[in-house]
Order: C-alpha cells, then sequence, then structure tokens
C-alpha cells in the first residue's frame, strides 16, 4: 500500500504551549486516519444555527458534507463519498437546487457582473465562501490558460465544439492569457489613493459533490446512477442538451467501462472547475502528466520566447519541497 510508505504531514492535535514543538511526519497513511477521526467528530457537532444571513461564509452543514464527500473519494472510500454526497444533494438523481445554469450566470455586460453572478452566496449550489488575498486580477502571476487551452478543453471533446456555456475565455491584455469570470477583486482603501486588494471564492460548492458522487458510483459498478445524475445536469452546460448514454462514452474513449466513465469524468471536472484550483488533486490522484510553457517578452514588439516547462505522470517534483525554515528544525524533506 502506497499511503504506508509515503511520508504524511506533521499533524497538530493539541494547542501548543512551548516556543518550539517537535512534530514528526508519520506516513500518508496515519495522516489519513487523523483526519478521518477529526471529520467524525465534528460533523456531530456543526450547526447551522449559530450563522445569519446565507450562512455560506462559515463551515455550515452542507459544506462539511461536501468536504466529507471531497476526502472520502480522494482516500478511496467510495460508499463514505456517496453517503455524505447524498446528505447535501439527496438519494435520488440530482436535481436542479445542487447546480446552477451556466447559461444564466455567464452572461452579462461585464466580467464582473457575471463573476458575482457565479459567486452569489444566496444560491442554493454555493456552499462556502472565502475571502483570500487579490490575485485574480493580476495576469503578471502564476500559469493561466490560454486560447488552445480553452479549444481543447472545451470544444475538442465528446460534446463538441461551440456547445459549452462555459466555454467564456476573458482576455488579461497580453501573452494570449485568459481565465472565466469566476473572480471579483474587491478593494479596501487605505486612503483615497492606497489600499489593498481581496477575492471571495467559492471554496466548495454543489456541482463538485455530483461529480464526486459521480466517480464514486462507477468506483462501486453503479455506472447508470452516475449516467443518471450527469444527464441531469448536462442541459444547464451544454447548448445541445449534452446527455450521453454509455455507448457513447464507450464508443469515444474507445476504452473498458470503468476506464472509460474515468477518463470522461475527469474531463468534465476539469471544465467545471477551471481556474478553482481543483485541477491539482486530478493530476496528483491519477497521475497526469503536466507541461507549463513560460512566454517571456524579450523585444519592443512583445515577441514572445517559449520555456516549457514538464512534470511526468510520476514525477516527485508534485509533491512541494518543505520550506528550509521547517527542514532546518528537522522535518523530514520529501524525496526528490
Amino acid at each position: 500500500d502506497e499511503n504506508k510508505n509515503s511520508l504524511g504531514i506533521p499533524y497538530i492535535t493539541a494547542p501548543e504551549t512551548s516556543l518550539y514543538v517537535e512534530y514528526e511526519r508519520g506516513t500518508l497513511e496515519e495522516t489519513y486516519k487523523k483526519i478521518k477521526d477529526d471529520i467524525e467528530a465534528a460533523l456531530p457537532l456543526i450547526s447551522d444555527n449559530f450563522y445569519s444571513g446565507s450562512k455560506k461564509y462559515h463551515f455550515n452543514k452542507k459544506a462539511a458534507y461536501a468536504f466529507a464527500s471531497r476526502f472520502y473519494l480522494f482516500t478511496g472510500d467510495y460508499d463514505n463519498c456517496i453517503k455524505y454526497a447524498n446528505m447535501v444533494l439527496g438519494d435520488g438523481v440530482v436535481t436542479s437546487e445542487s447546480f446552477r445554469d451556466m447559461d444564466e450566470v455567464f452572461t452579462g455586460a461585464n466580467s464582473t457582473q457575471i463573476s458575482n453572478q457565479f459567486l452569489n452566496p444566496d444560491h442554493s449550489a454555493n456552499l462556502l465562501l472565502v475571502r483570500s488575498g487579490s490575485f485574480a486580477m493580476r495576469y503578471y502571476t502564476g500559469y493561466r490558460s490560454t486560447n488552445a487551452t480553452f479549444a481543447e478543453i472545451f470544444r475538442n471533446n465528446i460534446q463538441g465544439s461551440n456547445n459549452d456555456f462555459r466555454d467564456l475565455p476573458y482576455g488579461y491584455g497580453c501573452c494570449d492569457s485568459r481565465q472565466q469570470p469566476k473572480f471579483t477583486e474587491n478593494f479596501i482603501y487605505a486612503t483615497a489613493t492606497t489600499g489593498r486588494g481581496f477575492n471571495v471564492n467559492v471554496d466548495l460548492r454543489a456541482e463538485e459533490t455530483i461529480l464526486n458522487r459521480m466517480e464514486a458510483y462507477v468506483m462501486t459498478n453503479q455506472t447508470q446512477k452516475a449516467l443518471d445524475d450527469y444527464n441531469a445536469f448536462a442541459p444547464s452546460r451544454y447548448g445541445n442538451g449534452g446527455q450521453l448514454e454509455l455507448k457513447d462514452i464507450l464508443t469515444y474513449y474507445a476504452k473498458p467501462e470503468k476506464e472509460a466513465m474515468l477518463t470522461f469524468i475527469i474531463s468534465e471536472r476539469r471544465k467545471e472547475f477551471l481556474n478553482e484550483g481543483l485541477r491539482w488533486f486530478d493530476i496528483k490522484r491519477f497521475d497526469l502528466p503536466v507541461t507549463h510553457i513560460d512566454n517571456i517578452q524579450t523585444n519592443i514588439d512583445r515577441v514572445p520566447t517559449k520555456d516549457i516547462y514538464r512534470l511526468d505522470a510520476k514525477d516527485l517534483r508534485k509533491a512541494v519541497q518543505i520550506p528550509p525554515n521547517f527542514s532546518i528544525r528537522g522535518i523530514e524533506l520529501n524525496p526528490r
């Protein structure tokens, strides 16, 4: 079992009373066990009665169940993934309360209006909203999608081209850098001209729970239930309705049933959560290779040169290295 041999993380289980405390990393299996114990102990204690308003800016009950469904999916406990997903979605086929109509959300006069529609705390699909430091409007930080990436994700797939309501690439102004309008930069002014920006992000939403449950259904040989969920919310994503039968997926991917369905679901997850940070979990879970291209402006004509970086399927660098200020205190480094 890989989890028994992989390094875990230092896991704090009690308040610290000393300036310097030594922690051992243990194994990944031990880390997962501690997280599981904390989830199971915490869930019965969460109550929405303590919150006012939308309740979405706190870890409310549905948000907690959605997080549990994610954890159990990622650790391969598919029965518990389905159990907690059902607490968010209900036991039967998913209903429109658990997903937004992306044609309505991604329609508007500008990206700010569209973003605010996506972030709306009153929408039943938004389960947990969290404020963070500003990043969305900073085109010069990090890696961004390009027009070619949008074509790869939204147009060159089983649904065909020009059908996906989410195929909405807003530009940054240089380097063919694109994003979906899911974030709005807010600003707190310290003076008339200075201050600091921040964003509100949807950290947990019901559409993720739908896809979590679909994957768990496939892994427990309940493929038709996965397809029933998919076909219920597909019309809110595709102009052509989007409904598929198992034979369509098997023909397109030319793989055995379980493998074809997982490939299909991973593709749907990539579309649904673009720019939201969930893709990295799937890259690590399914050993997917990653290629990043740097566009470096080199002259007055803004002609870019390209540096290409690649993480292979089993690349050890997918585990970020322990920072020096912790490693010098004895925390074991990740293998390289």
